[in-house]
């Protein structure tokens, strides 16, 4: 019974500090309701691994901050997080852009253009795009640290320049990028190359 009262002040003290760094007074107590709702659901499904429960409340604060907590809510889907990713970088064209791949594909020396990753209206195709960032973004919440996964997510995924990372962090933008790059080794060691 202690057991399963620990298991949740855990959830509720990282629920907290998970919340913080989104800054956003307004938002806080709901980002932090989010984290404990679905952390106390893993808990009762049996899953107690804390890299399991962590990963499922950053991935369900971003989803309720960036996508359910508009005027509209907007579903969570893959071309729906392209779009958003666009619409926040004032990007209205039509080519589509993934900048963790982009990353891991420059990292390869195969440019994004030779990849052929083109937006078409096939669903078949979407769905596949999707399953593979799905995939990739399982991947870095299993394989990486939490700090370097909050670096690749904030360069990759929120669009943050890696000097606005160092600044955040007090560190250097140098030390941002060698953690990037440490960051997308193992990745890609995970993806099996």
């Amino acid at each position: 019974m202690s057991n399963l009262k620990d298991r949740a002040e855990f959830i509720q003290k990282k629920a907290e500090v998970l919340a913080s760094r989104y800054m956003s007074g307004q938002d806080y107590d709901d980002l932090v309701q989010e984290g404990v709702l679905v952390g106390l659901e893993l808990l009762d499904k049996g899953i107690e691994d804390d890299k399991k429960l962590v990963g499922a409340m950053r991935r369900r604060m971003n989803d309720f901050k960036n996508y359910e907590n508009r005027s509209v809510p907007v579903p969570s889907t893959g071309g729906t997080r392209k779009a958003m990713a666009a619409i926040s970088r004032s990007d209205h064209s039509h080519t589509v852009e993934w900048p963790l791949l982009q990353a891991l594909t420059q990292s390869y020396g195969v440019s994004l253009e030779d990849c052929h990753l083109e937006a078409t209206q096939d669903h078949t195709t979407d769905y596949e795009e999707d399953d593979y960032l799905q995939h990739i973004m399982f991947l870095l919440e299993e394989t990486l640290d939490t700090r370097t996964y909050d670096m690749v997510t904030d360069v990759y995924i929120r669009g943050m320049t890696q000097e606005d990372v160092a600044k955040e962090l007090g560190i250097t933008q140098t030390r941002v990028s060698q953690i990037l790059e440490f960051g997308l080794q193992k990745l890609r060691q995970e993806l099996g190359d």
